[in-house]
């Protein structure tokens, strides 16, 4: 892949071909920065080859906005940031905010494994709240079970399951509140249309978790967690279902 900062390279790859270079490692080490000045210099390859300098030090590591393949800018993260720290906005619905094709990239801003900042604690959010919220949505959606009998299932105060379920705790943008009321009628699906749901993702191993819940007309999280094995497990499948995305 072209890179600017190895534009010689590119213009030899340009003008000889591909085809006319070959790619082998001639040594290694722990001392490889060592290794480096003395090859440069055994081949005298600044003079009589495609060494720009004499070696020995790291390669820069451009890291933040001014990576090559960085989307954002340190303003817009830190935005993300600050949203993933003191909203109650999935990580989904951060995604769709900030232009990601699935959550995944949000989660890993969230453990610090992305735009790390030295002077913040990770993860920003507790995620197993996160899980918890979906797994309360889920079971108002998709069981007949009562908000006692959620609260009971989960370990939590019925009060906890009813704020919920109105949208005064852990209100998620993309929901419609009430959740469930006295008149909703709940989407009752049989096994059949879950194993439809399982083949789907085992055979679309490329395609996002999120546009298959749309297709299905299932929750996101859902989906999630039957693609990690934690609703409609299967003894015969490996879990995750889908290893290629989240």
């Amino acid at each position: 892949m072209y890179c600017k900062d190895s534009k010689i390279l590119y213009n030899a790859f340009k003008k000889y071909g591909v085809k006319n270079f070959t790619f082998e490692v001639i040594d290694y080490g722990k001392n490889y920065n060592e290794l480096e000045k003395y090859y440069i210099e055994y081949y005298n390859s600044i003079n009589n080859g495609y060494n720009i300098s004499p070696g020995g030090e790291n390669p820069p590591l451009k890291i933040g906005e001014n990576n090559f393949y960085a989307k954002h800018t340190l303003e817009q993260i830190n935005k993300l940031k600050n949203e993933l720290k003191n909203t109650d906005k999935s990580f989904k619905e951060l995604a769709i905010e900030y232009k990601y094709k699935d959550d995944c990239t949000i989660k890993r801003i969230n453990k610090g494994e992305l735009w790390k900042d030295k002077d913040s604690k990770y993860p920003l959010r507790d995620v197993s709240n996160e899980e918890l919220i979906d797994n309360i949505i889920y079971l108002l959606k998709n069981t007949t079970l009562t908000q006692k009998e959620i609260a009971k299932q989960l370990g939590l105060k019925r009060s906890t399951i009813t704020m919920t379920n109105i949208g005064e705790h852990n209100r998620r943008n993309n929901e419609v509140y009430p959740i469930r009321n006295n008149t909703k009628s709940i989407i009752k699906r049989d096994e059949k249309f879950y194993n439809q749901l399982i083949n789907y993702i085992i055979l679309h191993p490329h395609e996002s978790l999120l546009l298959i819940s749309k297709k299905f007309d299932i929750s996101h999280s859902t989906v999630c967690n039957i693609n990690n094995g934690k609703y409609h497990r299967n003894e015969i499948y490996n879990y995750p279902l889908n290893n290629n995305i989240i």
